[in-house]
């Protein structure tokens, strides 16, 4: 084999592992999602939380607050995963991915809390986390331009080794912006 045949099979090659790469990277979704698609099956339908007992309802009988608008489902969801999921080590990322689906006003003033001391500057002496899964919701209301649930939630607080888990409820209370629901409220109980 000549010495240009080597060099001309060598280019060959180069070229076509990075069309490979090339291809395989644009393949690639690392996109992060303003608002996810939620494809939980609800099996049963949500209670109303009025007074903060739940009512009992007879067998067969519907609650009177039943939300079926996946965009609001989905973005309760995320927003209770993403802003009750944080730790030291993390540079406040939950705050950034939740800005697509909180309002405007909401998203100052949470982006507020953190900004008067950066990040890098903060003391961490033990590593701190926590986590928080959706275990239940309860729709308390939802109108045209406005939707409010109690949330349940299951959450992780992890010190160094040591684990802690407990239930903890949170109260979304969303608008609907130009057709878009945005949280507006959010109070941890």
């Amino acid at each position: 084999m000549s010495r240009k045949t080597i060099i001309t099979i060598s280019v060959v090659g180069v070229v076509v592992i990075f069309i490979l790469g090339l291809l395989w990277w644009l393949g690639k979704d690392d996109a992060n999602p303003q608002v996810i698609e939620d494809t939980t099956v609800i099996e049963e339908p949500t209670t109303v939380v009025v007074d903060g007992t739940l009512p009992t309802l007879d067998p067969g009988e519907e609650p009177a607050v039943v939300v079926t608008e996946p965009t609001l489902v989905s973005s309760l969801y995320y927003f209770v995963e993403r802003w009750g999921t944080f730790s030291t080590v993390a540079d406040f990322q939950n705050i950034k991915d939740i800005k697509g689906v909180v309002t405007d006003e909401l998203y100052a003033s949470l982006e507020s809390q953190f900004d008067s001391v950066p990040f890098d500057q903060l003391e961490h002496t033990q590593y701190e986390g926590y986590t928080a899964r959706v275990t239940s919701v309860q729709w308390v209301e939802q109108t045209d331009v406005r939707a409010e649930a109690v949330v349940t939630t299951l959450r992780t607080r992890e010190i160094e080794a040591e684990k802690e888990t407990y239930n903890q409820d949170i109260v979304i209370v969303f608008v609907n912006q130009g057709g878009s629901w945005k949280v507006s409220e959010a109070t941890w109980k």
